[in-house]
């Protein structure tokens, strides 16, 4: 064979073995690409390439948190680094979930976990909001009882939060919550508002509430009203208010009880004080008193 046409087969064999292995790289460089894997170099060390996937863009009529688990379940699926997840879902966002996200600084704007907090604070979705869903849910009309049940372990799901709880943190949590409903509604009020997250928590406050009132109600009990020259206070027993009589003829019409306590403005400052310092007192006295023995009937 004619050595310049057997070297024209070796460099034609070549040139296609590295076609195919060109080829080859760019195929495994596209799938590493779509999948949102690293790329490791033996110079640079690994390369993240960002994911070519893109989630679709929130509407007026998505449930903020149904967006969000849709988001996350797209994101481990494609395995998208966790580093790329608030820049991929950051523009998807709108109305104040959007708000939510760009009142939030670079830095924290760039960790997916503060944005899902973030977001779901700016919405008032949090487990307190999760448990009156629970407790105050109705079937709607035409539906199904699996959707029913359904819904009903969303709730749970989102107010008792099993996978990060165990059994006895959730059991203590559905103690709680009776114990908040058996121990009044101001006490209740009480502890809602300061957000215990343990059953210890709340009995302390429930504690340090009732003794407070306990307190204050004997110090009102033991404190005796200042002597009056206009006779002694009025029938406390509730009952219909006396109809107003017209004044005498001659007198001038009795004034409103707010004018009777206000301040008159042509008065000096001593005789302001003696004035109303009085009235003011009693009252507050007569008040406070009234709502004790309303509570003890």
């Amino acid at each position: 064979m004619d050595p310049a046409a057997l070297s024209a087969i070796l460099e034609a064999l070549d040139s296609r073995r590295e076609a195919e292995e060109r080829r080859r790289e760019e195929r495994y460089t596209a799938l590493i690409e779509r999948v949102g894997m690293g790329m490791t170099s033996a110079a640079t060390g690994p390369v993240m390439v960002a994911p070519k996937a893109r989630a679709q863009k929130m509407t007026a009529e998505d449930d903020p948190e149904a967006y969000l688990v849709a988001f996350e379940r797209l994101a481990t699926t494609a395995a998208w680094p966790r580093e790329y997840w608030a820049s991929q879902l950051g523009p998807c966002l709108m109305g104040e979930a959007q708000a939510a996200y760009r009142a939030m600084t670079d830095e924290d704007a760039s960790q997916y976990e503060l944005v899902k907090q973030a977001i779901l604070r700016r919405l008032n979705i949090t487990g307190e909001t999760h448990r009156v869903r629970f407790r105050e849910f109705q079937r709607p009309a035409n539906t199904r009882p699996r959707v029913v049940a359904q819904r009903l372990c969303d709730h749970m799901a989102q107010w008792l939060n099993p996978s990060q709880k165990t059994g006895i943190q959730m059991g203590e949590a559905i103690v709680m919550e009776q114990f908040c409903h058996v121990v009044g509604a101001e006490t209740q009020a009480w502890i809602r508002r300061h957000n215990p997250t343990t059953l210890e928590q709340a009995v302390a406050l429930a504690e340090n509430f009732e003794d407070s009132l306990v307190s204050a109600r004997t110090t009102l009990l033991d404190c005796t009203p200042p002597s009056s020259t206009k006779g002694p206070p009025p029938n406390l027993a509730p009952g219909p208010r006396p109809s107003k009589s017209p004044a005498p003829s001659g007198h001038p019409a009795p004034l409103p009880w707010r004018q009777r306590l206000a301040p008159s403005w042509g008065a000096s400052s001593r005789d302001t004080s003696r004035d109303t310092a009085r009235p003011l007192w009693n009252a507050m006295w007569l008040h406070v008193t009234w709502r004790l023995r309303r509570e003890n009937t």
